[in-house]
C-alpha cells in the first residue's frame, strides 16, 4: 500500500539530453518511494537534474511484480472462502426464512383457534 503508480511525462529538457526518451505518458513510481519498500531495487543513476544535488534515481521493477503475484493470490483465496461463507449463509438464510413462515402460519392457525374459543366461552 505504500507503492504509489503516477503517470507521467518528461520534460522537454529531459528528453532532450536523451534522445531515446519518446514523447508520451510513462508509467512507473516515484522512485524515492520505491526505494523506502525495495531499498535493494533502487540506486543513483549517475545523472543530476539541473540546480538539484540529490543524484536521479532508477529503480528495477521485477520486485513489485513477485510481491504483487503474491498479493493477488492471497485476494483469490480470500474471495473464494468469502464467497463459500456467502453461500453457506444464503443457504441457512433460506432455511430460517423457511422456518419462519411455518411458525407465521402457526401462530395465524393458533389466533384462529383462540378467537373461536373465545367466541364459544362468550357465547355460553
Amino acid at each position: 500500500m505504500s507503492l504509489r503508480p503516477v503517470k507521467f511525462k518528461y520534460t522537454a529538457e529531459w528528453m532532450a539530453s536523451h534522445p531515446s526518451i519518446k514523447e508520451h505518458f510513462y508509467y512507473n513510481f516515484i522512485a524515492q518511494e520505491y526505494q523506502a519498500v525495495f531499498p535493494n531495487s533502487a540506486w543513483g543513476s549517475g545523472e543530476y537534474l539541473e540546480n538539484d544535488s540529490e543524484e536521479v534515481l532508477q529503480i528495477d521493477t521485477y520486485n513489485v511484480q513477485i510481491v504483487n503475484l503474491k498479493a493477488t493470490q492471497e485476494l483469490v483465496k480470500q474471495n473464494k472462502e468469502q464467497q463459500a461463507l456467502i453461500e453457506q449463509l444464503q443457504a441457512e438464510n433460506k432455511i430460517l426464512k423457511a422456518q419462519n413462515t411455518n411458525v407465521q402460519e402457526q401462530v395465524s392457525s393458533l389466533r384462529a383457534e383462540w378467537e373461536s374459543v373465545k367466541s364459544s366461552i362468550v357465547n355460553e
